[in-house]
């Protein structure tokens, strides 16, 4: 069984926040965001996740997208409070900051 998912949308002049990612030799790109873990609710997945990955403090407000495939996911429309971009502790980047795209 699959895990629902929450990640974060960050813009920030009209560039949209993105970590890439190399897996078995593919480039791509992802929103910053995982697993909702037991008792916890979407918007706190999305913060705890932009924090791990991140490594900053993130407010969310409208759920921008919602999808459902065995498992469901929310993308939050979000903005950095604070920290400091590109410190998170997330094993899967494949360089050590994420970028605007």
């Amino acid at each position: 069984m699959r895990r629902d998912r929450a990640g974060v949308i960050i813009r920030e002049n009209e560039r949209i926040l993105l970590i890439k990612r190399v897996k078995n030799h593919e480039l791509y790109y992802v929103f910053p965001g995982g697993g909702i873990e037991q008792g916890e609710t979407p918007q706190e997945a999305a913060k705890r996740e932009a924090y791990e990955e991140l490594g900053v403090h993130v407010e969310v407000s409208d759920c921008l997208i919602y999808t459902s495939n065995g498992s469901v996911q929310y993308y939050f429309v979000s903005c950095i409070l604070g920290g400091e971009l590109g410190t998170g502790s997330g094993a899967e980047f494949s360089e050590p900051k994420p970028r605007y795209i």
